[in-house]
């Protein structure tokens, strides 16, 4: 039997390696659409993103590129950041919306859309 092309297996082995040989993380993009609570200024929504992606980079040594926008009580956050920095946004976010002990309620209605290769 005649091969057609190379097998699954091949194109697995043949993605870009780190140094260590090891496969990058898988990447993940995710769409947060949320209402602001009321009375909550956009300035804190910005420093509390800020701060958080900031502490996951930093935590997993990881990138995380995004775009968010907050106009009156909306926002819409765009991001694309590996699979472990992912699930750490979302605890956190989840987190935050729930009002978890010792933080303030920022966001409510929140609406995320996921994908990941």
């Amino acid at each position: 039997m005649e091969e057609v092309g190379p097998s699954f297996l091949d194109n697995i082995d043949r993605r870009a390696k780190r140094e260590d040989g090891t496969l990058p993380p898988t990447y993940s993009r995710i769409i947060v659409i949320a209402e602001i609570e009321e009375g909550v200024k956009p300035n804190q929504i910005i420093e509390y993103n800020e701060e958080l992606l900031d502490g996951i980079n930093r935590t997993l040594g990881c990138k995380t590129t995004g775009l968010l926008l907050v106009q009156e009580r909306c926002l819409l956050h765009f991001l694309e950041t590996p699979q472990d920095a992912c699930l750490e946004f979302l605890k956190s976010l989840r987190e935050q919306e729930s009002g978890a002990e010792g933080q303030e309620t920022l966001l409510t209605k929140v609406t995320i859309l996921h994908s990941a290769e």
